[in-house]
C-alpha cells in the first residue's frame, strides 16, 4: 500500500505521513516546504526521509513571506502535485487544494481520500456570518473567504473525493446535515505528543484561579462572548491568560474587556506547556473548530477543560470527568461551568488528572496511524 499526502501548509498532514511512513505505507509527502524555510524549521520531531517530500518553495513564499491566501495560489499548487502523482495507490489531500489532484487521480485510477478539518463550507459560512451580524462586524473579509468560488471549489472536491476524512463527530455531523452519508465519511480524531505535553509529578495548580486559552482571538473561536461572561462575573483574583494572534477585525472590541485577560502573544509550540502548568482550566468558546488541537495537549497537561459543542475535541471530554461540553452561544451555561471550577477549585486536580488519563488512553499519535492506515487499507479493498 502507497498512500501520498498532499497539503500546502502543514496542519496534521505531517503527523499523517510520519504515521504513514513509520508503517511502511508512506509513498510522498507534498508540502510548501519541509525543513527549514527562512530561518524557521518545521519539522522538529518528525523523521520523513527527505527523499519522500517534494517541496514548493514558490508557494512556502507566497504563504509564508506574502501572506497570501488565495484560491487561485492554492490551485496552483495542487496543480504542480497533481502533475507528479501516478506510482501511489491512494493520495489523501488537503480541502482548498484537492481539485486538480483528484482530477488526475482519476484518469490515473488513485483513490482519493479528502482532509477537511473544519464543518461542511456551507455549514462554517452559515455558522460565521450570523455571529458577524450579532456583533456588527463588517463582513467583507468572511465573504472573501467563503466567496463564490471558494464554495464551488470545495464542493467540487466533496463530490470528487472517494472518502472524506474528518476530525471529530461535530465535523461529521456538518456534513451529514448537508445530505453526505456516513459510509462516505473517515472519522479519526487527532492525536498530541505526550513527549512534549505532559504534567511532571506534584506539579501544584495555582493558587489564584487562572483560566487559559491558546487559538486564535478571533470571532470563529468565541473570545468576545468568552470576555463579556467574564466580565458579568466577576470574579475575584481571577485572570484569562489569551495566547495567539489577534484578529484586527476584533481588535478594538477587546479594549472593553482589559482588566479581565492578560494577553500574553504568540507562543511557540515547545513552550505552551510552561503556561499550561501555570494555569487551572483550559476554555475555549468556539462557534466552528473542526477539532482544536490545543484541547488534547492541555488535557496533556493536566487541565480540565470547558468547551463548546461545537469543537471538535469535544470527543476528547467526558463531560463532567475531565472536563464539560456547553452549548454553543450559551454564555449562561458558560458562566455556570467557570463558577463551578472557581467555586470548587479542588476538583481541578481531581479532574484534570482525569484528562491526563483519557489522552493518555486514547489520542496518541500512534492511536491515530493506526486508525488512517486501516481505513485507507479498507477503502483499497474497495473494486
Amino acid at each position: 500500500m502507497k498512500i501520498s499526502v498532499a497539503v500546502r501548509t502543514k496542519f496534521h498532514a505531517f503527523q499523517i505521513a510520519e504515521q504513514l511512513h513509520q508503517n511502511g505505507h508512506l509513498h510522498r509527502l507534498y508540502t510548501s516546504y519541509y525543513g527549514s524555510f527562512l530561518g524557521k524549521s518545521n519539522c522538529t520531531g518528525f523523521h520523513i526521509p527527505p527523499s519522500q517530500v517534494n517541496q514548493n518553495y514558490l508557494t512556502a513564499f507566497f504563504y509564508y513571506v506574502l501572506r497570501q491566501e488565495s484560491l487561485n495560489v492554492n490551485e496552483w499548487f495542487g496543480s504542480k502535485v497533481a502533475d507528479q502523482i501516478g506510482e501511489e495507490d491512494l493520495v489523501a489531500a488537503w480541502s482548498l487544494i484537492a481539485k486538480p489532484i483528484f482530477e488526475q487521480a482519476n484518469h490515473l485510477g488513485i483513490k482519493k481520500v479528502l482532509v477537511h478539518p473544519s464543518a461542511h463550507v456551507l455549514t462554517h459560512k452559515a455558522i460565521l456570518e450570523e455571529e458577524y451580524d450579532r456583533l456588527g462586524i463588517d463582513k467583507t473579509k468572511l465573504l472573501h473567504s467563503f466567496s463564490a468560488a471558494r464554495i464551488d471549489f470545495a464542493q467540487t472536491e466533496y463530490a470528487l473525493a472517494d472518502r472524506i476524512q474528518v476530525p471529530s463527530q461535530f465535523v461529521a455531523d456538518t456534513f451529514m446535515a448537508q445530505g453526505y452519508s456516513p459510509e462516505n465519511l473517515i472519522q479519526a480524531p487527532l492525536g498530541v505528543d505526550m513527549l512534549i505535553f505532559q504534567r511532571p509529578v506534584d506539579t501544584p495548580y495555582p493558587q489564584n484561579f487562572t483560566l487559559i486559552y491558546v487559538g486564535s482571538i478571533s470571532v470563529r473561536k468565541g473570545v468576545l462572548p468568552l470576555l463579556a461572561a467574564l466580565q458579568a462575573l466577576n470574579l475575584p483574583q481571577t485572570k484569562l491568560l489569551l495566547i495567539g494572534q489577534i484578529d484586527e477585525e476584533i481588535k478594538d472590541k477587546l479594549i472593553p474587556y482589559q482588566k479581565y485577560y492578560e494577553y500574553l502573544g504568540v507562543i511557540p509550540q515547545k513552550n505552551l506547556k510552561n503556561y499550561l502548568l501555570q494555569s487551572s482550566v483550559f476554555v475555549i468558546n468556539s462557534l466552528e473548530d473542526g477539532f482544536a488541537q490545543v484541547v488534547p495537549q492541555a488535557m496533556a497537561c493536566g487541565l480540565p477543560v470547558i468547551c463548546t459543542n461545537h469543537v471538535g475535541a469535544a470527543d476528547c471530554i467526558i463531560d463532567g470527568q475531565n472536563g464539560f461540553i456547553v452549548p454553543v452561544n450559551d454564555t449562561e451555561k458558560l458562566k455556570e461551568k467557570i463558577v463551578f471550577f472557581y467555586e470548587n477549585k479542588g476538583k481541578i486536580a481531581i479532574m484534570g488528572q482525569a484528562a491526563l488519563q483519557s489522552v493518555k488512553k486514547q489520542f496518541s499519535w500512534r492511536e491515530f496511524g493506526d486508525k488512517i492506515i486501516q481505513f485507507y487499507q479498507e477503502i483499497l479493498a474497495i473494486k
